[in-house]
């Protein structure tokens, strides 16, 4: 797992998110908050249907997109 740190610019808090590899699938793990995702860094960002709480695994041969964790 490699050790990521999102900080959210509105609120000022600091996420840890943890990414890795599990079976084949990329795994992303975070303590607080809405996982996100977005075509593109602009946006427009979404909540992650089904990602309500972690982990959350991503399929590498899907579609690529940019996530992040919202408070």
């Amino acid at each position: 797992m490699n050790d990521l740190r999102a900080f959210d610019l509105t609120t000022g808090q600091t996420t840890t998110v943890l990414a890795g590899q599990a079976d084949g699938r990329e795994e992303l793990v975070w303590s607080t908050g809405v996982l996100q995702s977005a075509p593109g860094l602009n946006g427009p960002w979404n909540n992650v249907p089904g990602a309500t709480r972690a982990p959350y695994f991503i399929d590498p041969a899907g579609a690529g997109a940019f996530y992040r964790v919202a408070h």
